[in-house]
This record gives structure tokens, C-alpha cells and sequence, in this order.
């Protein structure tokens, strides 16, 4: 069984997104990361970062985009009133991404036009 990332939208989360457990794609420490902080919050910070991914031994699937993935998983994202940034993450969504998101999997073909 796999689990969400509140944050992130990560789907494949091997452990409940609480008691200290981190996930790989964002490096939310749940338990710790989110006492004080929403996880809009942590969300937008993370986006201002620019999205790294996390872990060094989990890697991200081929084709992987991390605002696909927040759009997926039914996630907001406002980070700060920067139109430029908003404009940019709205050309990474409409890269020509073919995304098929079924039940336990999302799967990523580039199309070609």
C-alpha cells in the first residue's frame, strides 16, 4: 500500500505521511516540517526552491514533472505573486505531456506532434 504526499503530491509514499516518515520527492518531514507550517506552505516553498527532488536513492520516474504530478493529485499552488513564475509553471504543464493517470499508476508518453 502507498500513500500521498499531502505536500507534494507524491503518490508513492511507502509509509503514512506522519510520525517523522520523509518523502523522497520533497523532503517533508511529516510530524516535524508541518507542526507549524501548512502544507500550502510548505508547498510554495518548495515550488520557490524550484522543486528539487529530494531523494538520492529514490529517483524520479523518466519524464517526471513535479507540477503534473501536484495537478494530479488535486493540489493548489499560489507561490507568491510572481506572474513570470505562474506563467512558467502553466508552459510545464502544457509541454505536450500526454499524462495518464489511472487508479495506482500515472504513466508519462511525450507526445509527438
Amino acid at each position: 500500500m502507498f500513500y500521498l504526499c499531502p505536500v507534494c503530491g507524491f503518490e508513492r509514499l511507502p509509509h503514512v505521511p506522519a510520525n517523522y516518515n520523509i518523502c523522497p520527492c520533497c523532503g517533508t518531514e511529516f510530524g516535524l516540517d508541518d507542526t507549524t507550517r501548512s502544507y500550502e506552505d510548505l508547498r510554495n516553498d518548495w515550488i520557490m526552491r524550484g522543486t528539487p527532488w529530494f531523494s538520492r536513492h529514490l529517483l524520479p520516474r523518466i519524464g517526471w514533472n513535479p507540477f503534473l504530478q501536484m495537478t494530479l493529485a488535486d493540489l493548489e499552488y499560489h507561490p507568491g505573486n510572481n506572474e513570470s513564475q505562474e506563467s512558467n509553471q502553466q508552459e510545464e504543464i502544457d509541454l505536450g505531456m500526454d499524462a495518464r493517470f489511472e487508479r495506482n499508476e500515472l504513466s508519462f508518453a511525450a507526445s509527438v506532434d
